[in-house]
C-alpha cells in the first residue's frame, strides 16, 4: 500500500534533474543486495533456485520506515525527494527481478 502511495508521488516534476541519479542509485542498490544475498546463501549450500528467489526478495526495502522518518522530521527538499524516489523504485526493481527469475 505504501509503495503505491510513494509511486503516486513520482511525477516528472518531482524527478526533474534527478532521473539519472534515482535510476542508477536504485538499480545499483537492488542489484548489489540481490547478488550479495544470493551468493551468500549459495556459499551456505542453499539451492541455487532458492538463493536467487530470496536474493530477489531481499532487494525490496520497507518504504514505511523511510516514509515515517521523512514525515516525522518534516523533511522537504532535494534529499528527501531523492530518497523517497529511490525507495519507491527499489520495490519495483525487486518485483522485476523476482518475475524475471521465476519465469526462467
Amino acid at each position: 500500500m505504501l509503495g503505491f502511495l510513494l509511486g503516486g508521488k513520482l511525477t516528472r516534476k518531482s524527478l526533474q534533474g534527478y532521473k539519472r541519479k534515482v535510476f542508477w542509485i536504485s538499480i545499483s542498490a537492488a542489484v548489489m543486495t540481490a547478488l550479495f544475498v544470493s551468493l551468500s546463501l549459495i556459499a551456505l549450500h542453499v539451492s541455487i533456485e532458492m538463493a536467487v528467489i530470496l536474493g530477489c526478495i531481499a532487494s525490496a526495502t520497507a518504504p514505511a520506515a523511510v516514509l515515517d522518518v521523512v514525515a516525522e522530521t518534516k523533511a522537504r527538499g532535494k534529499f528527501s525527494s531523492l530518497l523517497l524516489s529511490i525507495v519507491a523504485l527499489d520495490d519495483i526493481w525487486a518485483l522485476i527481478f523476482l518475475i524475471w527469475n521465476c519465469n526462467r
